[in-house]
């Protein structure tokens, strides 16, 4: 407001200013005018002028004043005194106005005979202009002061309403109540976009805990057994009646659970140090096809012993932004699983794709499967199904895949290979494959 009230201060000042040079100019060039008609003509032919400009109807013209030497009028019926040579202010009687004196610029020149002209403007019109500007400006300026104080009243209230519902949603959260979320009303705006982002961040904070209270407790579940029977076995290591070859029998099972349970922290420290996006610091252009086709050939000697048929197709130059290591461990896990859960004589398919700037690796085989209504599960820490409870592992290996795919920002899916399960995960990259590599 106090900006607006300086730039129209500034504007009426300055068009005053303009108005007061325009009137000026008027005087001048009329003076200019008579002087010059003066010097050809003289006193005569000045005083027959002033008559005649005076008898056109022209509201807009300027006054005059003739006088001779000694101060007698000779032409102009402008109602003021002769004023002195050069700019000044006249006072003169309004006859529209009564007694009141209204101001008038004159410009006044003594000629060659000793007589004065005296051309006159009436400020009247000039004020008028910038009252009516002036009045202008202050209605102008008190709408805005009215509208902008509304609109501010309202501004504030809607600001206030959104924030109390922000500060409602923040103290039951605080509260112990994580599944309160921001308020959206719908509208696009920013308030809006502000409450979807931090509706989405509640979300991965709320993930975040399920996970934690669920491997939490996995953990207590899971390793309960493990823990009872390293307990067994060093207390069964104890015994009096055990020979020396017993007792070293029953320490090296003791030493080999505790690897096992050693793993199992390892696998659960490494999934927490992939969830928490410090390794995308390592993540370089990489050629994936040439990882896959390194661990393709270092599997098929393993999977021909165990009794398994493993083929690979693989198309050349995939190149995605990764860590090697891990995308090879993610590869390596997915093969276990499929060694590990499947029957003798399965046929394990591992594809890499290059198509429409995406990459998809697919590993799939003909075992078991999983349950559709399992596969969301299964992806969690310690997930096994029951026919697995008999076979090794700890149920981290596909927990451990999905945090590699989601720190690689791929996709991880589980479909039905009819028969069989089928793991796809979708990569971004550059497009069009050159070759393609196949072990079978």
């Amino acid at each position: 407001m106090t900006a607006t009230a300086i730039l129209g201060w500034a504007v009426y000042t300055s068009t005053q200013k303009a108005l007061d040079q325009q009137l000026n100019s008027r005087i001048s060039a009329e003076a200019d005018d008579l002087l010059t008609l003066y010097q050809r003509e003289g006193i005569n032919g000045l005083s027959d002028e002033i008559m005649r400009q005076e008898a056109r109807p022209d509201l807009n013209r300027v006054g005059f004043i003739l006088t001779d030497s000694h101060g007698k009028r000779i032409a102009g019926s402008f109602p003021a005194t002769t004023p002195k040579p050069g700019w000044s202010i006249v006072l003169f009687d309004d006859e529209d106005e009564g007694d009141q004196k209204d101001q008038a610029r004159a410009y006044t020149q003594v000629l060659s005979d000793g007589s004065r002209l005296a051309i006159v403007a009436d400020l009247e019109s000039a004020e008028a202009i910038g009252e009516t500007l002036l009045l202008q400006f202050l209605i102008a300026f008190g709408a805005m002061l009215v509208i902008g104080t509304g609109g501010g009243f309202l501004l504030t209230l809607l600001l206030r309403r959104r924030l109390d519902g922000i500060n409602q949603a923040a103290s039951a959260i605080i509260g112990g109540d994580l599944s309160k979320r921001m308020p959206v009303d719908g509208s696009g705006g920013e308030f809006d976009q502000l409450s979807h982002t931090l509706n989405k961040m509640l979300d991965r904070i709320a993930t975040l805990m399920e996970n934690l209270r669920q491997v939490s407790g996995d953990i207590a579940h899971d390793l309960r057994s493990p823990l009872n029977r390293l307990r067994q076995r060093l207390e069964g290591g104890l015994s009096e009646d055990l020979d020396p070859a017993g007792r070293k029998q029953a320490i090296e099972g003791a030493i080999g659970q505790a690897d096992d349970l050693l793993a199992i922290f390892a696998a659960l420290l490494g999934i927490s140090e992939i969830e928490a996006g410090q390794i995308k610091s390592t993540f370089k252009p990489l050629r994936l096809d040439r990882i896959v086709d390194d661990i393709c050939e270092a599997y098929q000697p393993a999977a021909q012993d165990a009794g398994f048929s493993l083929s690979c197709e693989i198309d050349s130059d995939c190149t995605i932004s990764g860590d090697r290591h891990l995308l090879g461990q993610m590869l390596t896990n997915l093969l276990d699983n499929c060694l590990r859960h499947s029957m003798q004589g399965s046929q394990i398919f591992v594809q890499l794709l290059n198509k429409d700037n995406r990459v998809e690796l697919i590993v799939s085989d003909d075992g078991p499967g999983i349950p559709e209504g399992r596969r969301a599960e299964m992806l969690r820490r310690f997930a096994r199904m029951e026919a697995s409870r008999t076979t090794s592992g700890n149920g981290l290996g596909l927990s451990l895949v999905k945090a590699i795919a989601d720190a690689h920002g791929a996709r991880l899916s589980l479909s039905d290979n009819q028969p069989g399960l089928k793991v796809t995960i979708d990569f971004k990259s550059s497009r069009a494959p050159i070759r393609t590599i196949s072990h079978a």
